[in-house]
């Protein structure tokens, strides 16, 4: 579930302009094992996170090349342009409460550093 509104800012190495969109997690479809799933909700002190309560926040950089990706998250989330003088920006802010299935790609040992969602879809519109 989208969590709140997205962050504007640029890459510091090129200055890529990009949003990043605070998410997280209801439920967890999967095959990932327990131990790696706790592992993963555990923080550096010990103490396990909510599954609820784990945020990822996805990135998606405004370029020419890569403004799909944001695109089509949107599309996913029931959410499109109604009008020519609507921005792609003034969408974004429509996402909080808004979900999605997605996808998260994962690699041992870096459980921690989730990537980019690869597949989304529409779950269910909330209107806030």
């Amino acid at each position: 579930m989208v969590k709140g509104l997205p962050r504007y800012d640029k890459s510091t190495k090129k200055g890529t302009p990009f949003s990043s969109i605070p998410s997280n997690f209801s439920k967890l479809w999967t095959t990932l094992t327990l131990m790696l799933l706790k592992e993963w909700l555990t923080k550096a002190d010990g103490t396990v996170v909510a599954l609820k309560d784990k945020t990822m926040r996805l990135t998606f950089y405004h370029t020419p090349d890569a403004l799909w990706r944001l695109e089509k998250f949107l599309k996913d989330l029931g959410l499109e342009a109604e009008d020519d003088d609507q921005s792609i920006g003034d969408v974004e802010q429509m996402t909080p409460g808004r979900q999605v299935i997605i996808h998260v790609k994962h690699s041992r040992p870096m459980m921690a550093r989730l990537c980019s969602p690869t597949s989304t879809r529409l779950v269910q519109q909330t209107n806030l």
